[in-house]
């Protein structure tokens, strides 16, 4: 079972269904224009019997524990913004790219949720999450991960040209 935070337009979720006839993903989002546009792809695809979307912040909505997370939330600093190639600046939503100050603050709500025990209950034991971020995101990511997950073993993957690309918690 899959949670897959902030599915935007699904693809990350309908990736998974279609590679892995198995499993059961739950696709959230805050957003109801994202919620509109994941469940016309899900359709698109022939995955709604393995993909659920649900409206909501972050966790908030899961029905049942998870074995995996995963998320492409915001991680885009406010600053940072404006720079952007215009592909992207003009065509994603900047709920979908705005992280805040540094990038992380979507993200560190994130970590905190899982910390909290409404987060820990919806997480089975030996849990995984997989969190893309920002090129120089690790060492702030890392330091969110010890203050509110201490004990967890979190690692930076980093992509072909060597920069800061996934976060892995194993909870």
């Amino acid at each position: 079972v899959v949670a897959d935070i902030g599915t935007g337009s699904g693809a990350i979720a309908i990736a998974l269904a279609v590679n892995v006839p198995e499993v059961t993903v739950y696709a959230t989002d805050v957003s109801p224009a994202c919620i509109e546009v994941a469940e016309k792809n899900i359709w698109r695809y022939g995955v709604a019997e393995q993909v659920h979307l649900l409206p909501g912040y972050l966790m908030d909505c899961l029905p049942e524990p998870v074995d995996v997370v995963v998320a492409n939330l915001p991680y885009v600093a406010t600053a940072a913004l404006s720079s952007l190639p215009a592909q992207i600046r003009d065509y994603e939503p900047v709920l979908a790219l705005d992280g805040g100050e540094d990038g992380c603050d979507v993200l560190r709500s994130l970590v905190s949720s899982l910390a909290s025990p409404h987060g820990r209950a919806r997480l089975k034991a030996g849990a995984v999450v997989f969190l893309e971020i920002g090129a120089n995101q690790g060492a702030t990511m890392r330091a969110v991960v010890s203050e509110f997950l201490p004990g967890s073993n979190c690692n930076v993957l980093v992509d072909y040209a060597g920069l800061d690309r996934i976060l892995t918690i194993t909870l």
